[in-house]
């Protein structure tokens, strides 16, 4: 890592990160985003379920023959 200041008090940083430790780390985001996507979708199809089974009457009705 390197770092200068300049005379405005302004701080650069130079670092180096792998391209292999870059990829896994992005690689990580997605899957996590992926996952969370999923969550939320399942969620979603739930509360739609549930919305649909409040609408039928669930009530016994008496058949005749």
């Amino acid at each position: 890592m390197k770092r200068e200041q300049t005379k405005d008090g302004t701080f650069w940083v130079l670092i180096s990160y792998s391209k292999a430790d870059a990829a896994r780390a992005a690689a990580d985001i997605i899957e996590n985003e992926a996952s969370r996507y999923t969550e939320f979708k399942a969620m979603e199809a739930l509360k739609l379920m549930d919305q649909q089974l409040e609408r039928i009457d669930t009530k016994p009705e008496v058949v005749s023959q």
